[in-house]
């Protein structure tokens, strides 16, 4: 599995505790599912929130909610990438081979 220590290669001969990923990976896809379960809810609320919320706490307000809703899709870009590095790190270990 990569590691920025080394260049994001992977090491030769590196191991990985196949469970551990497993545990991370199953970690993850939590988090992916109640992230995308939870934030089209909560943004459609903010959305609804503002149709009526005037000064200058809802001036506040929008420019975070655009950016809730940008970083919540980042987040689940990322979470998407490390659910499939963490399947091969464990297809890897699980086969014996190395990165």
């Amino acid at each position: 599995m990569s590691h920025p220590s080394d260049g994001g290669r992977g090491s030769q001969g590196s191991k990985i505790d196949v469970g551990l990923a497993h545990a991370a990976q199953a970690e993850a896809t939590t988090a992916l599912r109640l992230l995308k379960m939870q934030t089209p809810e909560r943004i459609k609320l903010g959305h609804k929130a503002l149709q009526h919320w005037r000064g200058p706490h809802a001036d506040r307000f929008r420019p975070k909610l655009s950016g809730a809703q940008s970083e919540a899709t980042t987040l689940a870009g990322q979470l998407q990438t490390l659910i499939r590095q963490l399947q091969h790190a464990i297809d890897e270990g699980g086969s014996g081979g190395s990165s």
